[in-house]
């Protein structure tokens, strides 16, 4: 959703940067921990030879790899977006040639990190913006802040439409987001379409 809202920005106008570390940080986890070490190592090697380049998406906004995240390596800019809780501590410390600071928050993100730290971040002095009622509730009532919102996600009709489906040979067709995080609920999906071709028959 990043990406698409990057895109939809460039499209209006606006020069839209989108930076990533190549040496991604640990999300609170110590770094030489066996396990984190590994996976963040794999995730630089594939930064390194995938540079500023994604093959999944047509990004239109410039996406660009610096080595780690330090205020040096952030471009002068108007607003500058953390979209993930460590990001809301970096950019707090960035100056005001930096942009105005944004926090753009898409989940209570417990799930990806210390809950102390985690938690502390919704407290800092940025602007807050959330993606739903629950979370908007969520943030307000647990830390009693205010939060603009919510900015649900879109839905981009030219990809994402319903058909024609003729009625002499219609079928049931059901599509489900894939996820392997536990808190997704995959797991609850996959048991609920097997009850519906139990019910169904089919």
């Amino acid at each position: 959703s990043t990406f698409e809202i990057a895109n939809r920005l460039s499209q209006r106008g606006h020069l839209v940067n989108i930076l990533y570390p190549l040496f991604p940080g640990a999300s609170g986890k110590k770094w030489y921990n066996p396990k984190t070490f590994l996976s963040r190592s794999k995730l630089a090697v594939h930064n390194l030879f995938s540079m500023n380049k994604v093959k999944w998406f047509e990004l239109k906004a410039n996406l660009i790899c610096i080595p780690f995240m330090n205020k040096k390596w952030i471009p002068p800019a108007d607003i500058i977006v953390a979209t993930w809780w460590e990001q809301a501590f970096f950019i707090n410390e960035c100056d005001k040639t930096k942009g105005e600071k944004v926090y753009f928050i898409r989940h209570y993100e417990i799930w990806g990190g210390p809950i102390d730290l985690v938690n502390r971040s919704y407290g800092l002095p940025l602007y807050k913006m959330v993606t739903s009622k629950w979370l908007k509730n969520t943030i307000e009532s647990k830390f009693n802040i205010n939060v603009m919102g919510p900015f649900p996600n879109g839905i981009d009709t030219s990809v994402f439409f319903k058909e024609t489906v003729s009625r002499n040979n219609a079928c049931i067709r059901i599509g489900m987001l894939y996820r392997r995080i536990r808190w997704k609920g995959m797991r609850e999906g996959i048991e609920a379409i097997i009850e519906v071709q139990k019910k169904h028959d089919i």
